[in-house]
């Protein structure tokens, strides 16, 4: 994940919304929501494929790991405000990774497919 976009992921707001949002701009295209078939699709590389919740939901929960990750690897920052925020960032991340939230994320995403 490149720097500018770690950065960029840390601005949503820390709730399961804000997660959704992260969601969306980290896996994209990827993940489809097709309300049609009210199910999840996935982007293989060849074609869309049938995904259960519970299989977005792990993903979802190692993009919030992953997510909190590279926020700790960022270059040191002698701003005491943007260190809170890292922190805070992080430590929402790290909590975000229960099955709660992760499936209320990934809810929340839902809502932002069926939008657009």
């Amino acid at each position: 994940m490149k720097r500018n976009q770690v950065i960029r992921l840390m601005e949503y707001p820390l709730t399961d919304a804000g997660n959704a949002e992260r969601l969306h701009e980290i896996f994209g295209k990827k993940w489809v929501y097709i309300p049609g078939f009210r199910r999840w699709m996935q982007w293989d590389g060849h074609g869309l494929q049938a995904v259960k919740v519970e299989t977005l939901c792990r993903a979802a929960g190692e993009a919030f790991e992953n997510l909190a990750a590279a926020i700790c690897h960022l270059p040191a920052t002698a701003d005491p405000q943007e260190q809170k925020q890292r922190l805070a960032v992080v430590n929402w991340l790290l909590r975000s990774r229960v099955d709660y939230h992760t499936l209320s994320a990934v809810r929340q995403l839902r809502k932002l497919h069926m939008a657009a």
